[in-house]
Protein backbone atom coordinates (compact mmCIF):
# COMPACT_ATOMS: atom_id res chain seq x y z
CA UNK A 1 0.00 0.00 0.00
CA UNK A 2 3.23 2.27 0.97
CA UNK A 3 4.71 2.00 -2.90
CA UNK A 4 1.60 3.74 -4.55
CA UNK A 5 1.94 6.73 -1.73
CA UNK A 6 2.75 9.92 -3.78
CA UNK A 7 6.57 10.85 -3.00
CA UNK A 8 7.30 14.77 -1.20
CA UNK A 9 3.48 14.70 0.50
CA UNK A 10 3.75 16.11 3.83
CA UNK A 11 1.54 14.38 5.88
CA UNK A 12 2.05 16.41 9.01
CA UNK A 13 0.37 19.11 6.36
CA UNK A 14 -2.71 17.04 5.56
CA UNK A 15 -3.12 16.03 9.20
CA UNK A 16 -3.13 19.32 10.24
CA UNK A 17 -5.63 21.06 7.40
CA UNK A 18 -7.66 18.04 8.30
CA UNK A 19 -7.97 18.97 11.38
CA UNK A 20 -7.73 22.81 10.75
CA UNK A 21 -11.48 22.03 8.80
CA UNK A 22 -12.78 20.46 11.94
CA UNK A 23 -11.74 23.45 14.05
CA UNK A 24 -13.61 25.48 11.37
CA UNK A 25 -16.64 23.18 11.16
CA UNK A 26 -17.24 23.22 14.74
CA UNK A 27 -16.90 27.21 14.92
CA UNK A 28 -19.41 28.02 12.27
CA UNK A 29 -21.55 25.66 13.98
CA UNK A 30 -21.43 27.36 17.07
CA UNK A 31 -21.63 30.70 15.28
CA UNK A 32 -24.91 29.51 13.73
CA UNK A 33 -26.29 28.10 17.06
CA UNK A 34 -25.75 31.74 19.14
CA UNK A 35 -27.43 33.69 16.18
CA UNK A 36 -30.37 31.26 16.61
CA UNK A 37 -30.16 31.61 20.30
CA UNK A 38 -30.48 35.34 20.12
CA UNK A 39 -33.44 34.93 17.83
CA UNK A 40 -34.94 32.98 20.62
CA UNK A 41 -33.94 35.53 23.78
CA UNK A 42 -35.48 38.29 21.19
CA UNK A 43 -39.13 36.69 20.12
CA UNK A 44 -39.48 35.87 24.21
CA UNK A 45 -38.57 39.48 24.72
CA UNK A 46 -40.54 40.80 22.01
CA UNK A 47 -43.80 39.00 21.14
CA UNK A 48 -45.12 42.58 19.99
CA UNK A 49 -42.58 42.06 17.42
CA UNK A 50 -43.52 38.72 15.88
CA UNK A 51 -44.04 38.47 11.92
CA UNK A 52 -43.70 35.27 9.31
CA UNK A 53 -40.84 36.99 8.11
CA UNK A 54 -38.74 36.63 11.19
CA UNK A 55 -40.20 33.30 12.08
CA UNK A 56 -39.23 32.42 8.48
CA UNK A 57 -35.34 33.17 9.19
CA UNK A 58 -35.56 31.02 12.51
CA UNK A 59 -36.63 28.31 10.92
CA UNK A 60 -33.78 28.73 7.97
CA UNK A 61 -31.17 28.99 10.93
CA UNK A 62 -33.00 25.67 12.68
CA UNK A 63 -32.58 23.44 9.59
CA UNK A 64 -28.88 24.38 8.82
CA UNK A 65 -27.68 23.54 12.10
CA UNK A 66 -30.28 20.31 11.85
CA UNK A 67 -28.25 19.88 8.62
CA UNK A 68 -24.56 20.49 10.14
CA UNK A 69 -25.49 18.01 12.74
CA UNK A 70 -26.55 15.66 10.39
CA UNK A 71 -23.39 15.74 9.07
CA UNK A 72 -21.35 15.24 11.84
CA UNK A 73 -23.27 13.76 14.57
CA UNK A 74 -20.31 14.23 16.98
CA UNK A 75 -20.78 17.24 16.48
CA UNK A 76 -24.28 17.30 18.48
CA UNK A 77 -22.56 16.20 21.99
CA UNK A 78 -20.39 18.99 21.32
CA UNK A 79 -22.79 21.92 20.98
CA UNK A 80 -25.09 20.01 24.07
CA UNK A 81 -22.27 20.72 25.84
CA UNK A 82 -21.22 24.08 24.76
CA UNK A 83 -25.24 25.11 24.71
CA UNK A 84 -25.10 27.04 28.31
CA UNK A 85 -21.85 29.00 27.34
CA UNK A 86 -23.72 29.71 23.95
CA UNK A 87 -26.62 30.76 26.06
CA UNK A 88 -24.40 33.39 27.95
CA UNK A 89 -22.77 34.40 24.75
CA UNK A 90 -25.69 35.18 22.98
CA UNK A 91 -27.31 37.12 26.31
CA UNK A 92 -24.44 39.41 26.27
CA UNK A 93 -24.22 40.69 22.65
CA UNK A 94 -27.87 41.52 23.47
CA UNK A 95 -27.15 42.97 26.79
CA UNK A 96 -24.84 45.44 24.23
CA UNK A 97 -27.25 45.80 21.56
CA UNK A 98 -30.12 46.58 23.38
CA UNK A 99 -29.38 47.58 26.57
CA UNK A 100 -30.57 44.16 28.53
CA UNK A 101 -28.76 44.03 31.85
CA UNK A 102 -30.29 40.81 33.59
CA UNK A 103 -29.13 37.97 33.56
CA UNK A 104 -30.86 35.12 31.41
CA UNK A 105 -33.86 33.75 32.67
CA UNK A 106 -34.55 31.99 29.34
CA UNK A 107 -32.86 28.57 28.69
CA UNK A 108 -33.06 26.23 25.66
CA UNK A 109 -31.68 22.39 24.84
CA UNK A 110 -31.01 21.83 22.06
CA UNK A 111 -33.87 20.04 20.96
CA UNK A 112 -35.88 22.94 21.87
CA UNK A 113 -33.54 25.60 19.62
CA UNK A 114 -33.94 22.97 17.06
CA UNK A 115 -37.67 21.90 17.02
CA UNK A 116 -40.07 23.49 14.59
CA UNK A 117 -42.74 23.02 17.91
CA UNK A 118 -40.78 25.48 20.48
CA UNK A 119 -41.86 28.85 18.82
CA UNK A 120 -45.87 29.34 18.74
CA UNK A 121 -46.46 32.33 16.39
CA UNK A 122 -49.99 33.89 16.80
CA UNK A 123 -51.18 32.73 13.36
CA UNK A 124 -50.42 28.91 14.46
CA UNK A 125 -52.31 29.82 17.51
CA UNK A 126 -55.18 31.27 15.42
CA UNK A 127 -55.71 27.97 13.58
CA UNK A 128 -56.79 25.94 16.70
Amino acid sequence: MLDNTPKGVNWLNIADEIQSLGFAYRCELEDRTQVLIRHFLKWNLHPEKICRGWYSAIRQWQREIQRMVKKSPSLKKLLEKKLPKLIRRAHRQDQVEMGLYQRPTKQFTLQQLLSENTLNPPWKQAGK
